[in-house]
């Protein structure tokens, strides 16, 4: 949803998709729009998972996702995309960032994008101690996997 924000529009597959359900810019918002810059883009990104098409595919929607039009999901083919961090819903896939970075940079003009929030979702164990933290490698793979695709979509 960054189109309207920093090229002044929706994208062209949305309104083809949406049509008129999408409300339309005022002339006086297309120049607000054009007028005013983002300084950065904030980019919050923990996991990263498959999108199915639920437009031209069959799809069992949850009611809660409303008019997604898409389902997200873990797995393809029974594979899971990564592996499974202590949060039910966050798995492990660093070339993830990569590649959101990469589509920002390309999608947006080099927009310069910070990274302002990313982390490991460990679970929730009343009994582990202090001693138990310290051989955190789950952790450390983590964040030295995402910090890695980072740095190669910087360069």
């Amino acid at each position: 949803f960054l189109d309207p924000i920093i090229l002044g529009d929706y994208p062209a597959e949305m309104r083809k998709i949406l049509g008129p359900t999408l409300p339309e810019f005022t002339l006086k918002q297309k120049k607000k729009l054009h007028a005013t810059k983002l300084d950065f883009i904030g980019l919050n990104h923990y996991s990263t998972w498959y999108l199915k098409d639920c437009i031209f595919s069959s799809c069992e929607m949850d009611p809660m996702d409303g008019d997604a039009r898409a389902l997200s999901l873990a797995e393809r083919d029974g594979v899971p995309i990564g592996k499974q961090t202590g949060a039910p819903f966050f798995y492990d896939v660093p070339h993830g960032m990569e590649k959101v970075v990469m589509y920002y940079k390309q999608r947006y003009n080099n927009t310069p994008t910070y990274i302002t929030e990313n982390g490991y979702a460990q679970a929730s164990n009343s009994s582990m101690t202090a001693k138990d933290f310290t051989g955190d490698t789950e952790r450390i793979d983590y964040i030295s996997g995402y910090l890695t695709y980072l740095v190669s979509a910087m360069r």
